[in-house]
């Protein structure tokens, strides 16, 4: 089941990008923005997707402006 595959490692890294948000804002007290969250986690998608994670380029055929 690829897509079951792809929506977990979506979650995964879901939360992932929220964990870097949380610490950000922590350890450098950064103010988190949603659109900056939304952002990161497009370019991490974007790794993953280089780095061989499977079943997320059917999921994330949506691009977010800007």
């Amino acid at each position: 089941m690829p897509s079951n595959k792809g929506f977990n490692t979506l979650v995964a890294l879901g939360a992932w990008c929220i964990w870097k948000t949380r610490n950000n804002r922590v350890f450098n007290n950064v103010e988190p923005r949603v659109n900056r969250t939304l952002i990161l986690a497009q370019e991490e998608v974007e790794f993953w997707m280089l780095a061989g994670a499977k079943g997320l380029s059917a999921l994330v055929a949506i691009r977010l402006p800007g």
